[in-house]
């Protein structure tokens, strides 16, 4: 697809632009309402009024990437926060290990999304091709198969009610290279093959690592789920950061990403949730250790079927509850959330909640028996020394 012919609107995370009727045509608008905004909630947009001057009016909500729109139209929705500081947020969120700092950091380099998901996908055809010199993991899989000669087990029961055939019925294993743990690197290449914020060079070496698989590994619609809890042993550890970057691709490659004919895909990261998993995976790691953190704890009241999922619980070394804690990707806050900490601090019977945001809220407050309080951790900066000052104001009203 040749991009000059492409219309291109930006936006910024949680801010909103005004668009010409020919900026975006009534066809164009209805594609975005019905895939994006209608019960959806990555992009909101309001159609021509005498409110918005006689003009489209886009909001971009919690989610960053691109939109492949039509063949003609793009929104791209750029973060808040650096390019460097959103790697570094996936690193922690991700759980990559710490062997991939170093890749990483030449992230100062990336000036647009675009640069972001071409270098995290130009890394991952790295890591497959350098698997590839090794060979590709292999496993024995069970074949159940009519050949007309003997290998494996032989069924002469079956065999002998059909005398006259001249096919044997065989059971044997199989050593190939199709199974799950290639398919996930094939059906990942495969999306990023069909994004067209990649360059032409580094969609080149995508295209022709995918090849390479295709000849030998089935191509399967896979889920991000299917990257978690693999085994892994000596034979194919390394698998298990190229899996994690896989993830993240399968997990943020649009709603709907099947083999067909397709020529783009949107690639939309949800902010809250990459936020939420940062903070959690940054305080497991960082947490002293007479601490133990549980996260997306279910509570079941046992009335009526009410539930809750607790983003973050706090326990000592005895296992008694500290304080329960909320991640908020907002930028305000909300009478609900504080609603709902108290809930949270209640059903675990404990007198300190927490609700965590990324920009600074004032909130120090008692509700009955529980002190409510909001900190911060902010995704700019330096995480470390943000971090440690996250830590230590929860640990002052803890002791």
């Amino acid at each position: 697809m040749n991009k000059r012919h492409i219309r291109i609107i930006d936006l910024k995370e949680h801010t909103s632009k005004l668009c010409s009727l020919d900026d975006i045509l009534s066809e164009e608008g209805n594609i975005i309402y019905k895939k994006y905004d209608k019960g959806v909630g990555k992009l909101s947009i309001e159609f021509p009024t005498l409110k918005t001057g006689n003009k489209w009016k886009l909001t971009a909500q919690g989610w960053v990437g691109h939109i492949p729109v039509t063949s003609e139209l793009m929104i791209v929705i750029n973060p808040k926060v650096r390019l460097s500081n959103l790697f570094k947020a996936l690193e922690y969120a991700y759980c990559l290990p710490k062997r991939s700092f170093y890749f990483f950091n030449n992230i100062t380099y990336c000036e647009s999304l675009n640069d972001f998901y071409g270098c995290l996908a130009k890394y991952l055809v790295v890591l497959i091709l350098e698997r590839e010199k090794k060979g590709f993991y292999s496993t024995y899989e069970l074949k159940n198969e009519q050949l007309p000669y003997l290998t494996g087990k032989f069924d002469i029961r079956r065999t002998a009610k059909s005398p006259c055939k001249i096919m044997f019925d065989c059971e044997y294993q199989e050593n190939t290279i199709d199974n799950l743990d290639n398919q996930i690197l094939a059906w990942t290449l495969n999306c990023i093959s069909r994004n067209p914020l990649c360059n032409e060079d580094v969609l080149q070496t995508v295209r022709m690592a995918y090849r390479r698989l295709a000849s030998a590994v089935s191509i399967k619609h896979l889920y991000p789920c299917d990257c978690l809890r693999r085994l892994y042993n000596r034979l194919n550890q390394d698998y298990e950061q190229i899996h994690t970057i896989c993830r993240f691709f399968i997990e943020n490659s649009g709603p709907s990403h099947k083999i067909g004919s397709e020529k783009m895909l949107p690639f939309l990261i949800e902010m809250p949730r990459l936020y939420q998993l940062f903070v959690t995976e940054w305080l497991r790691a960082n947490l002293p250790k007479q601490f133990h953190l549980n996260s997306s704890e279910r509570i079941n009241t046992g009335k009526d079927g009410v539930r809750f999922e607790i983003d973050l619980v706090l326990y000592d070394a005895k296992r008694n509850v500290l304080c329960v804690l909320d991640i908020k990707y907002k930028r305000e806050l909300r009478q609900d959330d504080i609603h709902q900490i108290c809930t949270y601090a209640e059903v675990k019977q404990c007198n300190y909640g927490v609700l965590i945001y990324p920009e600074t809220q004032t909130l120090n407050t008692c509700i009955g028996r529980v002190k409510i309080q909001s900190l911060t951790f902010s995704l700019e900066g330096n995480f470390e020394e943000t971090g440690k000052k996250f830590i230590n104001e929860l640990l002052q009203n803890i002791s």
